[in-house]
């Protein structure tokens, strides 16, 4: 793949990395985790593969880390925790179908779907516990009553709900045609584009999804545009090349900011976009990221305001809280080249508030000393 800058860039001059008052103390949560979700409590959904190849989910609190198991579940995949710690993800049963499934401390595990013969994933739920749901690539949001909205498509055949707001607007990703999909807004039983695709100048940009929005309608993700050039590989294989923007729409607007070389993840209360931007060319180099954040417009390498402890590299953005805490992924060693194994780290913002909420976060980047409870 390429990443390149284009005239698309002059959209965005005031993107670059920027200085910023902003510092953060780190918490590193173990080698091979991977972290999915912060709520405002500060509790953190995150998963690992198993000796066994499994993938295995769990809940870190304040008094310690409790697994999210079901006995009929081989694979178990996190993909969102609200304020009241409800859970949604999906489980993967033995002969490899995934069923959508709501997870609380106190009430255990509920599947959400009668879906025996199809694959269902629960991708997102919000403080009402309205979740977002895709079956047989059907896009719909779960009501606590047990009643449903289907979302429908923009065209194409099929839809998938990244996230839910507590207005109960969803965004995603929609086929439009074949092989073209594009991210959506739904709301008020509408579904349109937000305009991401459409505002990258180019007849290859055949794939954008909105992957968050928060409670002001504020939405980010992003965009691939392929540029219909190619090399051979010495196998004699095409290798495509396309180019690729992050994107914020405030207030779900179709005219959203665009940065170059991004993927934006998660976007807080507050308006900041979290995510991750290239720090090598791939043509010249490994694939090789930036967590950064987006604050009124300026770009932020994460990695330039962590402070007390050295040798960390932080590579993905994937969700804050009210707080300002940050989940992030990441490796100790140099950022040219991942040579160790992945961690999870939340980021606290320093000096520490007086309330942190549960999780205790220690002064420099120190291994989470795990303590498993039953459930």
């Amino acid at each position: 793949m390429r990443m390149s800058s284009s005239p698309i860039c002059l959209l965005v001059a005031s993107c670059c990395f920027a200085s910023h008052a902003a510092q953060y103390r780190v918490t590193d949560l173990g080698a091979g985790v991977y972290p999915v979700a912060i709520n405002d409590g500060g509790q953190v959904v995150a998963q690992k593969v198993n000796q066994t190849g499994r993938t295995e989910a769990f809940l870190i609190d304040d008094i310690g880390e409790t697994p999210i198991t079901h006995p009929d579940a081989d694979s178990v995949y996190v993909t969102g925790i609200n304020n009241l710690g409800q859970v949604v993800g999906s489980g993967r049963d033995a002969i490899g179908r995934d069923h959508a499934f709501l997870w609380e401390v106190s009430a255990g595990w509920q599947f959400l779907l009668n879906d025996s013969e199809y694959r269902s994933y629960a991708w997102s739920i919000n403080n009402n516990g309205v979740v977002a749901v895709e079956q047989d690539s059907h896009a719909r949001l779960l009501f606590p009553d047990g009643s449903a909205a289907e979302l429908g498509t923009l065209g194409g055949l099929y839809s998938v709900p990244f996230a839910v707001n507590d207005s109960e607007v969803a965004v995603g990703l929609s086929e439009v045609r074949s092989a073209v999909q594009r991210e959506f807004i739904w709301k008020s039983g509408e579904i349109a584009e937000l305009g991401a695709a459409a505002a990258v100048t180019h007849d290859h940009a055949d794939y954008s999804v909105a992957i968050d929005i928060n409670n002001s309608g504020d939405s980010v993700g992003w965009t691939q545009v392929y540029t219909g050039e190619y090399e051979l590989r010495p196998s004699g294989s095409k290798r495509y090349l396309y180019e690729e923007y992050g994107f914020l729409s405030v207030g779900g607007s179709i005219s959203p900011m665009l940065v170059p070389n991004a993927r934006f993840l998660a976007i807080g209360e507050n308006g900041d976009a979290f995510g991750s931007r290239f720090l090598v060319d791939p043509q010249s180099g490994p694939d090789i990221w930036a967590a950064v954040a987006l604050r009124s417009g300026r770009l932020v390498d994460l990695n330039s305001e962590i402070v007390g402890v050295t040798g960390v590299h932080l590579e993905t953005a994937f969700d804050s809280n009210g707080r300002g805490q940050i989940l992030a992924s990441g490796w100790f060693g140099n950022s040219d080249v991942r040579r160790n194994p992945i961690h999870g780290f939340i980021l606290t913002p320093a000096p520490e508030p007086t309330s942190i909420g549960p999780i205790a976060l220690a002064a420099t980047a120190q291994t989470w000393r795990r303590r498993v409870r039953s459930t």
